[in-house]
């Protein structure tokens, strides 16, 4: 209601983009670290979200803060009966989400395609198990952090891996220069 009387704009007109530049203010100016944005919660939703690689995570919560908003429009209309029907909002909402998921369907079927003409790729990822603490002491443990890896490395190259990926934190001091 502040925002409509304020702005005089619609709530579904700021708040996607209001909620969008928080995250995205929290996400590169406060910590760094998106990752707790409201975008990731629709992972397993493979139709909505295709339009992440347009615009990232963001344009995946810009349709949650839309949808949302749009719910809280409704709900003035029928509860307070002082607001208007949202029914642009909501011809707007409906126009992006169709939009969205065709995108989604077209995406998926050429990435479908695609991965299915591609060659196999055989690929271990590998988890010591190493306690966090003993991680963080790097020179005094490196010896056996690295026969950990190591070994499991031997043991993926004999199943006949492709490719060995190691967890972010396995090497517990700075690689040289020049070491991929």
């Amino acid at each position: 209601a502040y925002v409509k009387t304020a702005l005089g704009t619609p709530y579904t007109l700021v708040a996607p983009f209001a909620f969008v530049a928080l995250e995205l203010a929290r996400n590169h100016l406060l910590s760094g670290f998106p990752w707790g944005n409201i975008g990731y919660t629709q992972y397993r939703n493979l139709g909505i979200i295709q339009i992440s690689s347009i615009a990232g995570v963001y344009a995946v919560t810009f349709l949650l803060a839309f949808s949302s908003a749009l719910f809280h429009e409704w709900m003035a209309f029928f509860l307070l009966r002082r607001a208007r029907r949202p029914v642009v909002s909501t011809a707007l909402f409906a126009a992006l989400v169709t939009g969205a998921f065709a995108y989604g369907a077209v995406r998926a079927g050429t990435i479908e395609e695609l991965s299915r003409k591609a060659p196999a790729l055989k690929v271990a990822v590998l988890q010591g198990n190493i306690d966090q603490g003993i991680k963080n002491q790097s020179g005094q443990f490196l010896g056996s952090i690295a026969g950990i890896y190591n070994r499991l490395t031997r043991e993926a190259d004999r199943e006949g891996a492709d490719l060995v990926i190691w967890p972010e934190a396995s090497y517990p001091v700075t690689l040289p220069r020049g070491v991929t």
